[in-house]
């Protein structure tokens, strides 16, 4: 409960104005339509009694009945704009912050998180939470203000009705609602989680589609699909027994009031302390009052969920990257050689105990503009090889210098503008080739991005297209070959202004033909300016001034 209230205190403190005039306007709201019931039952029976022959004064009454009419329309519909309108302006602000604190985390702390429960946390996590404002706590401040004025109205004509009215409020607003919140919590933070673990299943059953249908899962993946969805359909029919429960302990309270407050009027009647008229306005209006008591019910019933999504959200935004920046980090010139000196690694687990060694004393040197492609079997740590000299992880020992400098005494943003990387799954983008290519440069120009393309061989593709660069493509790249995909994202890299080029088998997924061709077009893209490091399979480059390295069992050959 408490980094529920914590996350939604930095929240609303964004905007505390309209959040105030929402609860205002919501009062407003609520009260014109309890005085209407009052007003209403007090014409009624003023009408009534001028049929019998008494005296009553019939166009106050009227009046008021069509101004609170008026009043309850207008302030519902602006209640409804600005209130609805904030909650959602907090909870895009609210994803927005979550995706930023997202993106901020380093691969080692991202992978973590699974893909679907990641979407989970910014999707459903944050929509979770209107449901506290507009359904908990502004209901709550406003019947807790109509509830104490009640009880100084009663206090003023029936003071026995004002105990009655104080009674069945704490019940109603406070006793029922913490019982409800306390039997439900655990249901609602079930529900949540699974939810979460069903859109993991169904997006990794997307992505895993050919190798199910190859192996014939289909059957057991329906029979886990329906295991999880059970176990939400389960914890939420708990929680609707658990929120009809509180709805009908509720009714039953307000009825016991109801009769004691006609009770006590009657006798008050018949004193001729209070006028049969106002007697049944009253009446009605405590109708009114109680009424509004069951909309606190059903946001009680789902705080857990919204306490389980406020724990996840929380634990994203509170988590720190494992790699900083120091304190006063050194600057970097834009070129340099890069030496990895006695460098080894290995995997920690959870509890920070070093397993198996991946690299071992390693020794490295990258000239300015030199060529260096490092091969051996799956497994061998290549692409640790490569992540280390980009800083996603920190060596175990040793040290890694660009320009005699130790990368852990840089800042990571100078060290990643000086090393473009092309990973062996490069991402394509939804959107243009243009805003593909440009994500490695914003500020490039069309006659760069062209002259980038024709290094690649991409340029009498692109130029043959109806809307050339700004032809639309998938995330897929469904309407590229996997070649073209991989030569664009090779131009991706390429237009950065960085002077090292970082490839994780950029040739994953080519044939042999295909692969010559995208390795003779990257020795013409890079001239000589460029530092190439490459992690590869191929067994033959099909240039000569590379340098060839073997790594295996953790130890790199010449």
């Amino acid at each position: 409960m408490k980094t529920l209230f914590r996350l939604l205190y930095s929240l609303y403190s964004n905007n505390k104005f309209n959040l105030c005039v929402s609860i205002i306007l919501l009062f407003m709201t609520t009260a014109s339509g309890i005085v209407l019931l009052g007003v209403s039952g007090w014409l009624l029976t003023g009408s009534y009694i001028v049929d019998i022959g008494a005296m009553f004064n019939l166009f106050m009454p009227s009046a008021l009945i069509r101004i609170l009419s008026l009043m309850k329309v207008v302030f519902r519909y602006a209640e409804k704009l600005i209130g609805h309108a904030t909650i959602f302006k907090l909870l895009s602000d609210l994803r927005g912050f979550v995706f930023k604190s997202m993106i901020k985390l380093d691969p080692k702390e991202l992978s973590k998180y699974r893909n679907g429960d990641l979407v989970s946390r910014i999707t459903s996590d944050v929509d979770i939470l209107d449901i506290v404002f507009l359904l908990f706590l502004e209901p709550f401040i406003v019947i807790l203000i109509l509830a104490f004025l009640f009880y100084l109205f009663f206090y003023w004509f029936i003071p026995i009705n004002s105990l009655i009215i104080a009674f069945i409020s704490c019940a109603a607003i406070i006793l029922v609602p913490l019982l409800l919140i306390k039997f439900s919590k655990n249901n609602g933070m079930y529900i949540q989680q699974y939810s979460s673990d069903m859109r993991d299943f169904i997006l990794e059953t997307i992505d895993s589609h050919i190798d199910i249908t190859i192996m014939q899962l289909q059957e057991s993946k329906k029979k886990e699909f329906s295991y999880i969805c059970s176990l939400i359909s389960n914890y939420k029919n708990k929680l609707s027994t658990i929120a009809a429960t509180g709805q009908y302990v509720l009714s039953i309270i307000s009825g016991f009031g109801i009769v004691l407050i006609i009770y006590f009027e009657i006798g008050c009647f018949e004193n001729n302390k209070v006028e049969a008229p106002l007697l049944i306005g009253i009446l009605l209006a405590s109708f009114g009052l109680f009424e509004m008591f069951s909309s606190i019910i059903k946001g009680s019933s789902c705080l857990g969920s919204a306490i389980k999504g406020s724990e996840r959200i929380s634990a994203i935004i509170n988590t720190k990257n494992s790699i900083n920046d120091i304190d006063n980090p050194v600057d970097l010139p834009m070129y340099g050689e890069i030496i990895y000196s006695n460098v080894s690694f290995s995997y920690s687990d959870i509890n920070n105990n070093y397993e198996s060694v991946v690299l071992n004393n390693i020794n490295l040197k990258i000239n300015i503009g030199e060529h260096v492609a490092i091969t051996g079997p799956s497994g061998s740590g290549k692409s640790t090889l490569l992540s280390l000299l980009l800083r996603l992880e920190d060596v175990s020992s040793g040290s890694i210098t660009f320009n005699g400098h130790d990368i852990r005494r840089c800042k990571q943003s100078d060290l990643h503008n000086r090393i473009a990387f092309l990973s062996h799954d490069p991402a394509i983008f939804l959107g243009t080739l243009r805003s593909n290519i440009i994500i490695g440069n914003q500020s490039a120009s069309d006659e760069l991005i062209f002259e980038i393309l024709n290094l690649v061989n991409l340029l009498d593709f692109i130029r043959n297209l109806p809307y050339g660069l700004d032809t639309f493509i998938t995330e897929t790249g469904s309407n590229l070959s996997v070649g073209q995909a991989r030569r664009l994202c090779l131009a991706r890299a390429l237009i950065s202004p960085a002077s090292v080029l970082v490839l994780d088998e950029p040739t994953s997924g080519l044939d042999k033909l295909l692969e010559q061709e995208f390795f003779r077009d990257l020795r013409r893209a890079v001239g000589t300016n460029r530092s190439v490091i490459m992690a590869t399979h191929a067994d033959v480059l099909p240039y000569d001034d590379i340098k060839m390295y073997k790594l295996n069992n953790g130890n790199l050959f010449y």
